[in-house]
């Protein structure tokens, strides 16, 4: 299956969701399309399950080194850093794999790796001091913002920034006085990305605060 799924993810990097196909896949592995169906009898759209699911892996795998050496202990003070860790790392994986990020806008992460990353998150961030029902929503929130923010593009985007802030600097004042004032708008999508996160977290914190 490991094979399986690197051709696959191979043919997403190459050509995009598009290019991904039972057919396709089978040709990449000299196989036939008979054979790959006995091995993925949902077709196309166990696939694409398993291939969520194997990134959702690499986000462990990855979670794991980062979280290596910080504290354990529960708290709310700690909950601002494990929620920017996560995400962090999530959408590093996801940039790494553009065109597969874009199958977790089709396919819900229900596999046995999503399901205890799920587990894990949201019940490391109740010991933290959220509820069950936030700690819930706050992961489905920080999923829609990686997922979102990864499919937006790549660094190589920077000359397409630079060109739409000289764009908007140029802008008539009288019509535009703040689109002409804001230098820095839009930023690079890393910058965007972070300040989205800080919203975020400051947003959950405050929650376990009030509570």
């Amino acid at each position: 299956m490991d094979q399986i799924l690197e051709n696959a993810l191979a043919l997403l990097s190459e050509g995009g969701t598009d290019a991904l196909s039972m057919r396709s896949l089978a040709r990449t592995l000299r196989s036939s399309t008979a054979t790959l169906y006995r091995q993925l009898p949902g077709g196309k759209e166990e696939l694409e399950a398993l291939i969520v699911d194997r990134l959702m892996s690499e986000m462990m795998q990855d979670l794991a080194v980062e979280l290596r050496g910080t504290s354990a202990q529960p708290g709310v003070e700690h909950l601002g850093d494990r929620i920017r860790i996560g995400a962090r790392t999530s959408y590093r994986v996801l940039k790494r794999h553009p065109a597969a990020a874009r199958l977790f806008l089709t396919q819900r992460p229900a596999g046995p790796v999503a399901l205890y990353r799920q587990e894990m998150g949201m019940s490391q961030m109740v010991r933290d001091g959220l509820s069950p029902a936030d700690a819930a929503d706050t992961y489905a929130a920080l999923g829609r913002l990686v997922v979102g923010a990864a499919l937006q593009g790549t660094d190589d985007d920077q000359a397409d920034v630079v060109a739409m802030r000289e764009y908007y600097a140029s802008l008539d004042a009288e019509h535009f006085p703040t689109l002409t004032r804001v230098a820095r708008y839009p930023r690079a999508l890393d910058d965007e990305f972070e300040f989205a996160l800080e919203l975020l977290v400051a947003g959950v914190v405050a929650r376990v605060d009030r509570a």
